[in-house]
């Protein structure tokens, strides 16, 4: 793989390094302004963003930190289970050294709704009562608190990183 000069490439099909084992890459899931993600053949529950040459010294550097530092376990409050979508390893090719992406956690979507969707489908002002908004405002503010005590920021927070099921709410990175 061609790794130093990759650009926006499409690398479903390739094969490559995860840790100490040998992935293939699956479908692509997403792509944002840094990279695009795969899912990986084999395992549900793991995928792998590659960074765009553009940004990755400075993508891996902060990665780097993120692994090396992840936020503590947060409790369920309330009967509500928290959970952040956090790399958890390094992509690095084994040949040359260089680095260019990490894998991270695939959380259970399901029948999760971004915070938008569920604010406008279940928190309807007249169909809902304050404790539940409140509920959600505390649980987000715990999951919030827990990545900040780590001294981590949140660098794009929007709607669609935050889902929220029946009795869960996940931060997506």
């Amino acid at each position: 793989i061609q790794i130093l000069h990759m650009k926006r490439r499409d690398m479903e099909g390739e094969t490559i390094t995860v840790g100490d084992r040998t992935v293939q890459l699956g479908s692509s899931l997403a792509r944002d302004q840094h990279g695009k993600t795969y899912a990986v053949q084999d395992e549900q529950l793991m995928a792998v963003k590659i960074f765009d040459n553009d940004d990755r010294r400075e993508l891996v550097r902060k990665t780097e930190a993120m692994v090396g530092n992840p936020p503590n376990k947060i409790a369920t409050t309330q009967g509500v289970t928290l959970s952040i979508q956090w790399p958890h390893e390094i992509v690095e090719d084994t040949e040359t050294g260089t680095k260019f992406g990490c894998a991270i956690p695939i959380p259970d979507t399901g029948s999760k709704k971004d915070v938008l969707q569920h604010a406008v489908q279940n928190l309807n002002w007249n169909r809902s009562t304050p404790n539940e908004r409140y509920e959600i405002a505390l649980n987000l503010a715990n999951i919030v608190s827990a990545i900040h005590q780590q001294g981590h920021a949140i660098g794009d927070f929007n709607h669609r990183h935050v889902l929220i099921g029946e009795h869960s709410i996940t931060v997506r990175n």
